[in-house]
């Protein structure tokens, strides 16, 4: 199925940004900044950035299905619902845990929107109902 097709490669694609990020971090850094202190803290987010980059790349593929199939309604409630709970962890996080505590808040936003896109992916609801109505005909 297309659907289990493109979410493979974007999986795929974000753990090759992760890698290639990981590894090549300290060029790439070098080309935005010489500064030592600079390149410090940039090096601190590694494990965040290089790490978040599969689930980035899922949740960039479920918008990319969210709209290829008009389910513009869900893409914007499940954002602002995931984007209220990330800034309340982030309010409460930064103030407490510094950068690691923004980190890790972009972390959860990018984690549960991944969620709400398999969630709504399962629910077979709005219009992906005719997707799978569709799919199940032919299947049949």
């Amino acid at each position: 199925m297309v659907i289990y097709r493109i979410l493979q490669i974007g999986l795929v694609t974000g753990m090759v940004m992760s890698t290639t990020l990981f590894f090549g971090f300290a060029a790439f850094s070098r080309l935005f900044s010489t500064d030592s202190e600079v390149l410090q803290i940039a090096q601190s987010g590694i494990l965040f950035v290089a790490g978040s980059q599969p689930v980035n790349a899922l949740a960039f593929v479920l918008d990319g299905l969210y709209y290829g199939v008009s389910d513009f309604e869900y893409a914007a409630y499940s954002m602002v619902l995931v984007g209220l709970i990330s800034s309340v962890f982030l309010l409460v996080a930064a103030p407490v845990l510094g950068l690691p505590g923004i980190w890790t808040g972009l972390f959860l936003f990018m984690t549960l929107r991944v969620l709400a896109g398999v969630w709504r992916l399962t629910t077979k609801s709005g219009p992906w109902s005719k997707v799978w109505y569709k799919l199940e005909q032919k299947t049949d």
